[in-house]
């Protein structure tokens, strides 16, 4: 930055040269009652200092203050827009530091079950579709057919298997029940999880009646296939490998199934959502430059109002010199001249 340069320098040449004209001197002056003339003068041209001083703030400021300007509507949205998603994480990790606490001493699911339940499902479903697609390509069926065929039956019978899921979720929930009046205040934010499930118990039996024909045709379907290719026993072979896969996944799936550990790693998938959305908010170029554009033209005006304020300082210093060089006029001081009318009266 240039700044341009004051007059500072020309007054207190101006000051340096000022003489006061002489009256008769003695060995000890009062300073005069009234102000002298000189004070007035040089008392304008210290605050001229300072007035010059934020003019050239102004100008040299001008730039940042012109482009933060520009930033403003973008900025404002930005920073409202951010504040809102801070109010949302604070809310969400609140949530969460709830569901800690009281949520923790009902979830069951030891870790790393989920990556072992997910690993258990690709497997059942990949023996179970080559099993199917094996013995429809023996059968002469076109090669897609039979793999789309094969991967429908994998599916169809994991997914019955998934159904001890909702068995285990149903039984977890009776014994996590708490009347809705013994509920604590951090329990009634979770309210759902301590109840017991709704009236769907027929359509959950219903349900158990479905999947068990869908896995009794799967099964029977894959066994007669087997069968149509030599000993019938082959096909009946075969039959009990379908039958474990389905039994295998109920299984899998009854351990596997933690409401509350779900509802938990959820809850802290959201906090770790919404840190994300405010740090990159928070990292807004916007915001980056409009603050570094503020910044700098605060800093230029704080300079040149120190700068303006050094000067009056000069002045006022250089005033005192002429003063103190000329007592014939100004006096030795005030303090002298006090001391003098004292001994006087």
């Amino acid at each position: 930055m240039n700044a341009k340069p004051t007059n500072t320098e020309s007054v207190i040449s101006r000051l340096q040269q000022t003489a006061l004209p002489s009256v008769e001197a003695v060995n000890v002056l009062r300073a005069p009652e009234g102000p002298l003339h000189v004070k007035d003068e040089f008392a304008a041209y210290g605050d001229e200092q300072v007035l010059r001083y934020k003019a050239l703030a102004s100008e040299e400021a001008a730039d940042a203050e012109r482009t933060a300007a520009g930033l403003l509507p973008s900025s404002a949205a930005q920073t409202d827009i951010l504040e809102r998603a801070k109010a949302v994480a604070k809310d969400t990790s609140e949530l969460h530091q709830i569901g800690v606490k009281v949520l923790t001493p009902h979830a069951t699911r030891t870790q790393g079950q989920t990556v072992f339940f997910r690993i258990r499902a690709a497997c059942l479903l990949t023996g179970d579709a080559l099993g199917a697609a094996g013995a429809l390509l023996l059968l002469g069926e076109m090669p897609a057919v039979a793999l789309v065929q094969a991967a429908g039956v994998g599916v169809a019978i994991v997914t019955v298997g998934l159904l001890g899921s909702e068995i285990k979720a149903r039984r977890a929930a009776k014994k996590r029940a708490i009347p809705k009046e013994e509920l604590t205040a951090d329990q009634k934010r979770f309210e759902g999880i301590f109840s017991e499930r709704d009236g769907g118990a027929k359509i959950a039996k219903s349900m158990l009646w479905f999947s068990g024909t869908v896995g009794i045709s799967a099964t029977a379907g894959i066994g007669m296939l087997r069968a149509l290719l030599g000993e019938p026993l082959i096909g009946v072979v075969f039959s009990g490998f379908s039958l474990a896969i389905v039994v295998a996944s109920f299984a899998s799936s009854y351990i596997g199934t933690d409401v509350v550990d779900d509802l938990l790693r959820r809850l802290r998938r959201d906090v770790e959502r919404a840190d994300r959305r405010v740090a990159k908010l928070a990292s807004s170029d916007v915001l980056r430059r409009f603050a570094e554009y503020i910044a700098s033209a605060k800093s230029i005006r704080e300079r040149f109002s120190l700068d303006g304020a050094a000067a009056r300082k000069r002045v006022d210093a250089e005033l005192s010199g002429v003063l103190r060089r000329n007592p014939s006029v100004a006096g030795h001081g005030w303090q002298l001249g006090r001391r003098q009318r004292e001994e006087e009266s």
